[in-house]
């Protein structure tokens, strides 16, 4: 499934870029460190994409605010515990 949230300027009104999740459960790769015999728990995962397409709001943090935003809602609603950025 994935998650999609285009982010808008307050002054135009207007989509500048957009940033994703893509949701996946992946089998943790860490290995049993504390001996017990147990197997590693399930991850959930996400892609996080990052686009800012009006060059004109480029380097002026609205990329990393969407970003950072997009992130605590994946952790704190979805419980997201690993994300994977493409930028």
């Amino acid at each position: 499934s994935s998650l999609e949230s285009g982010f808008i300027t307050k002054s135009l009104d207007a989509m500048v870029g957009d940033v994703n999740l893509f949701l996946s459960d992946e089998d943790a790769e860490e290995e049993d460190n504390d001996g017990d015999g147990s197997e590693a728990p399930s991850l959930k995962q996400a892609e996080l994409d990052i686009m800012v397409a009006d060059d004109g709001y480029r380097r002026q943090g609205v990329g990393k605010e969407a970003v950072c935003t997009m992130m605590l809602f994946g952790a704190q609603q979805l419980g997201i515990t690993r994300f994977l950025a493409k930028i």
